[in-house]
C-alpha cells in the first residue's frame, strides 16, 4: 500500500515518517510504497523550485503514529485508515494509550466491515448483470405467426421476412433495355 503523506491532513502528516532499513528518516519523502521500495521525494536542492524526483529504496518502512508498516505487514489498509481517523479525532496515544488502542481497533473493524460490504455489493451487482441479461423488446409492425421468418427494419419495427423475390430472366432483361434505348427512325 502506497502511503502518500501530502494527501493527509496536517496532524497526520506530522505523525507520519518514512524510514530506511536502519530506522533513519528519509529526507524529503512525500510518498513511499514499502512493498516495492518505490517512492517520490522533493529533489535535493529543489525544495524552493518544487522539483520532485522518484527513487527506489528497498527495506524501508512507514511509521504512522508510532506503528510501523513495512513490506511484511503492509497488507492492512483498514488499520492505516483507522489510525488516521483516530489522529484526526485528536486522541493522544501517549496520554490515553488504552482509549487510543480501543479506538484504533474499533475504527479498523468498521473500515473492514465497510470494505467487505462494498465488495459483496459489487459482487452481487456483477452476478446480476451476468446471470440475468435483460431481454430486448420490439414492436411487431404486422401479424407474426409461429414459424414465420422475421426481420427488423431500419425503424426498429419487426416485420415478416419476405423471401418471394422474383428475378427476371435474360429475355425479360433484354426487352426492358430495348424499351429504354431510343429507337432509330429510318427514312
Amino acid at each position: 500500500m502506497k502511503h502518500q503523506k501530502h494527501n493527509d491532513i496536517l496532524d497526520v502528516q506530522l505523525r507520519t515518517r518514512f524510514l530506511d532499513m536502519y530506522g533513519n528518516e528519509m529526507a524529503g519523502v512525500i510518498e513511499y510504497d514499502p512493498q516495492t521500495g518505490q517512492g517520490k521525494r522533493i529533489a535535493l536542492g529543489g525544495a524552493d523550485k518544487g522539483l520532485i524526483e522518484g527513487f527506489i529504496q528497498k527495506g524501508g518502512f512507514v511509521e504512522l503514529d508510532g506503528q510501523t508498516f513495512s513490506e511484511d505487514n503492509d497488507n492492512d489498509p483498514d488499520t492505516v485508515e483507522a489510525i488516521k481517523t483516530v489522529i484526526s479525532m485528536k486522541i493522544n496515544r501517549n496520554k490515553d494509550p488504552q482509549i487510543y488502542e480501543d479506538e484504533v481497533k474499533h475504527h479498523a473493524e468498521l473500515n473492514k466491515k465497510a470494505r467487505q460490504e462494498a465488495q459483496q455489493t459489487q459482487a452481487r451487482l456483477v452476478s446480476q448483470i451476468v446471470a440475468e441479461p435483460s431481454p430486448i423488446t420490439m414492436v411487431a409492425a404486422e401479424t407474426i405467426r409461429p414459424g414465420d421468418k422475421i426481420m427488423i427494419d431500419s425503424e426498429g419495427a419487426v416485420r415478416k421476412f419476405k423471401d418471394n423475390i422474383h428475378h427476371a430472366d435474360q429475355a425479360t432483361r433484354q426487352e426492358r433495355e430495348a424499351k429504354r434505348q431510343p429507337q432509330e427512325t429510318v427514312v
